[in-house]
């Protein structure tokens, strides 16, 4: 039996532009995915027998509901092949906090299945298998630190990354938000106020992101609907707008808000986040993966 250990990264979404509703129910976006370093820990070990999956570390979550599951499942059905796979993860990045974990995780699996199978299917193989697991897996695929995601999210630009910038990750305890709920609210409220719809072009999004800060005008479509379940997101878009060498944001659908900017400004803002009490909250400080 093969083994490899690998860190699964987080990442944020620095941008996320969502556009109506797609016929088939998905949405396109347009959005600047940014890696961090704060990472789950997993290690796979396979090797070619009956097919088996098993996952130590998640004892919370039903095991085939888990995308490692499917991950694992669905590289074998590619390969037409079965495999004895065991999955061990020191899991880090909160689920249901719209920080990519469960993509990452996904996309970590297909590669090393990949790898200790002696590379059986293309890269654009995995991206394809990757979308069919969900839209942040392709991203993770390319291991870019930084890049532009487009349609469904199999769309991927890398740009230069910055290497200035640091964030703290205010992970909100609690349920977590549902990604699918998040987008059907956000529907229903388009389609009961019929408000006009803000948009970036990507060539501007590119620009902006090699700019000042507080030149930055960024946005998340999904903020408005995530305010709503916690007054939290009102006071840390509060805090947001009166600091303006940091970027305060919603990461994805939530429930994550994270502050980014350089070592200075995030020295400034770390004490007033150290305010808000541990029961409602964990703040993590990490760097913007830039290589």
């Amino acid at each position: 039996m093969r083994s490899r250990s690998v860190r699964s990264y987080a990442k944020i979404n620095i941008h996320l532009d969502i556009a109506e509703r797609r016929d088939d129910g998905f949405h396109d976006l347009l959005s600047i995915f940014q890696l961090v370093d704060f990472y789950d820990r997993i290690t796979i070990s396979a090797c070619p027998f009956e097919k088996k999956i098993s996952i130590r570390g998640m004892e919370e979550l039903e095991e085939k509901s888990n995308l490692m599951y499917s991950a694992a499942e669905a590289f074998m059905t590619a390969c037409k092949t079965d495999m004895s796979v065991q999955i061990d993860i020191e899991k880090n990045i909160p689920m249901k906090g719209g920080l990519g974990g469960g993509s990452s995780n996904a996309a970590a699996v297909l590669e090393v299945l990949n790898e200790i199978a002696g590379y059986p299917l293309s890269f654009d193989r995995l991206i394809d298998i990757g979308l069919s697991l969900g839209s942040d897996v392709p991203f993770f695929l390319y291991h870019a630190p930084v890049a532009v995601v487009e349609g469904r999210g199999e769309i991927i630009t890398p740009i230069e990354p910055r290497d200035d910038l640091k964030v703290s990750l205010v992970c909100i305890k609690g349920e977590g938000v549902s990604t699918a709920e998040a987008f059907a609210q956000l529907d229903r409220e388009r389609s009961l106020f019929k408000a006009s719809k803000k948009s970036v072009l990507k060539s501007n999004l590119c620009q902006m992101y090699h700019e000042k800060i507080e030149n930055w005008s960024f946005f998340n479509d999904f903020n408005t609907i995530v305010r709503k379940y916690n007054e939290l997101y009102d006071y840390l878009n509060e805090i947001a707008s009166k600091n303006e060498n940091v970027y305060g944001q919603l990461s994805g659908s939530g429930s994550t808000y994270y502050f980014l900017g350089n070592q200075n400004g995030i020295d400034a803002i770390n004490p007033i986040l150290n305010r808000i009490p541990s029961t409602h909250v964990t703040n993590i400080c990490v760097k913007c993966l830039h290589r």
